[in-house]
């Protein structure tokens, strides 16, 4: 018995085997199983580090990208057109007046062609100037960009998309501003869900702009809905609540349904008080649309 088992790798039953003993001899028996075996288990840890090293380095660039997303939308914000109108015409006299020292006119002529310059330049609205130069050399480049670089980052696609939007809105280009929310809203619709609080922020930049355009009949939906879902997802207090509760307000101003319309901004004055308190900018903007 025991010899035979020995000799075949099976346990002897001269003594109590122990648990060493028995899996050295089930792995002689079981050699090339048990090698396999090995092989898949380390195949399976192998995979498992890899997709969990290629998970942190897919979250910590999406971390990067959201920062630089970040860093440009505070860029963009410090774009403005009247500033920009302003420079441009002092750079463009100072310019003309060097170009004619250079060019060694004298002084007197210099005055006259200055004077004749100036008067010509004035019929020129240097904030139009700015924003068509603003658009065509900032704007749309960064429209074309995120059209070609990040098509398989919806999320992000979206935040670029509302960010350059709000860019658009603030220059007075509307139109542009209405496609970039659209595409944004459409999208993060479609990655994140109907009530995800960047849907519903997304859904409410629409609905204002096209309530001041004058398109009532297609803001009126979009902030209702904003309104109702962002009750029932962050709460009657939250100030995103209270920003689509203001806007409801100015909608329905715009209807003229002024005892209605009270009713919605002095009641998200009156929770901004309560939660953001007096001094906050929401409080202080709701306060102005009393």
């Amino acid at each position: 018995g025991d010899i035979r088992r020995h000799l075949d790798n099976e346990p002897v039953t001269a003594g109590p085997p122990s648990a060493v003993y028995r899996t050295k001899k089930f792995v002689r028996r079981h050699r090339n199983a048990v090698a396999a075996g090995l092989m898949v288990g380390v195949s399976l840890l192998v995979g498992l580090a890899g997709f969990a090293w290629q998970a942190r380095v897919a979250r910590d660039r999406a971390d990067q990208l959201e920062q630089v997303a970040k860093f440009h939308a505070e860029m963009l914000g410090q774009v403005d057109p009247h500033v920009a109108g302003r420079l441009l015409t002092e750079d463009v006299r100072t310019k003309f007046g060097a170009a004619l020292v250079k060019a060694g006119v004298a002084e007197g002529e210099r005055v006259r062609q200055g004077d004749l310059f100036e008067g010509q330049w004035k019929r020129v609205n240097d904030t139009d100037v700015a924003r068509d130069l603003i658009d065509r050399t900032i704007l749309k480049p960064a429209v074309d960009a995120i059209e070609k670089q990040f098509k398989s980052q919806p999320s992000l696609d979206a935040t670029l998309r509302q960010t350059l939007g709000e860019r658009y809105q603030e220059i007075g280009l509307f139109n542009a501003a209405a496609s970039l929310y659209s595409r944004a809203l459409e999208t993060r619709r479609r990655a994140l869900g109907e009530e995800h609080p960047d849907t519903l922020l997304s859904m409410l930049a629409l609905g204002g702009l096209l309530q001041s355009q004058g398109k009532l009949n297609e803001a009126e939906p979009l902030i209702r809905e904003a309104l109702e879902k962002s009750r029932r997802v962050l709460g009657e207090d939250h100030p995103d609540t209270l920003t689509a509760m203001n806007f409801m307000g100015l909608l329905l101003e715009s209807q003229d349904k002024t005892s209605e319309a009270v009713r919605y901004v002095r009641g998200a004055l009156e929770k901004a008080r309560r939660v953001l308190g007096q001094e906050h900018p929401f409080t202080v903007k709701a306060i102005a649309n009393l």
